[in-house]
């Protein structure tokens, strides 16, 4: 089996799932990786919390450093083969916040500003990713806990720790670590099977395609003024019609209904099902394909 890969890791799985042709360029055209100045934040607090030091000028970053939760290691990689089904060995990769020695307990960091909950973290897939790899490695599930450091922009737009730091353990069953596996070497034999083919396409169909698509654009964003000055112009006038030697207008009414929060927890009962399905292997699934185009920016 041969995926072009020197290791796997949860980046990688996590971009192939989002977009095969962004796992692409990142991993096989080496182009640079995606950065925000949530990742950046997140890194900041590695380098912190690892050497003492970094370019952050967060006045709250060293409080927050002395008040994280530490175990032995820190920054540990981790590095783990698994069998595929071809009986060739592919090494997971992944790298630990901070750990125990033993591998029994690690804690992964978070400073982004979407919060964080006992639900979203248990089911969250890079902590199982990690514990699957620790699993693997030494036939025990680990203890996993997320440290959340909450941040949030200001005015100014410059992201800022608040000061209050969470945290939140799991211990994923034995149930979760075998479909992470199955997961594992599943996108691992994707990869494999796969590769990006590009065809060339005529010049001139392509210029037409993007000509017509700006006419396309300018033409909608007019045909939405349009509609807001007639609709605003029969609602001034009290009329439900609006007429002329063209067409005919009609000021027409939709409901919308606002539910319970029984129903929104019904909603998201059907939808954590769903999800564990999918994970499992039961839902079954079919693909159609579309097209998408990206403009090449000069």
């Amino acid at each position: 089996m041969v995926t072009g890969l020197d290791y796997f890791s949860y980046s990688q799985l996590k971009l192939w799932e989002a977009s095969r042709k962004m796992f692409w360029e990142r991993y096989v055209l080496d182009k640079e990786p995606y950065d925000s100045e949530y990742i950046s934040k997140g890194r900041a607090l590695m380098e912190q919390l690892e050497y003492g030091l970094s370019d952050d000028n967060d006045p709250l970053l060293e409080a927050i450093v002395e008040q994280l939760p530490i175990y032995d290691e820190i920054e540990l990689k981790l590095v783990q083969n698994i069998v595929t089904d071809k009986d060739d060995r592919i090494f997971l990769k992944g790298y630990l916040d901070s750990a125990k020695t033993d591998l029994s307990k690690f804690y992964e960091y978070k400073t982004g500003k979407h919060p964080w909950s006992q639900e979203k973290v248990d089911e969250d897939t890079q902590l199982l990713f990690y514990s699957t790899m620790i699993f693997l490695k030494t036939k025990k599930i680990p203890e996993a806990t997320l440290v959340w450091a909450q941040t949030r922009m200001d005015d100014y737009g410059t992201l800022h720790y608040t000061g209050n730091i969470f945290d939140f353990k799991v211990t994923f069953t034995q149930k979760q670590i075998n479909a992470m596996v199955k997961r594992i070497l599943k996108t691992i034999r994707e990869i494999a099977d796969w590769q990006f083919d590009e065809l060339d396409i005529e010049e001139h169909l392509v210029k037409e395609y993007v000509e017509l698509t700006k006419k396309r654009d300018s033409l909608t964003g007019r045909l939405v003024m349009l509609t807001n000055e007639i609709k605003t112009r029969l609602e001034e006038e009290n009329r439900k019609y609006g007429t002329s030697s063209y067409g005919e207008f009609t000021l027409a009414e939709k409901t919308v209904f606002s539910y319970s929060d029984k129903i929104g927890e019904f909603n998201k009962e059907i939808l954590n099902m769903r999800k564990l399905e999918r994970e499992s292997g039961t839902a079954t699934s079919s693909k159609t394909t579309y097209l998408k185009f990206n403009d090449i920016k000069i």
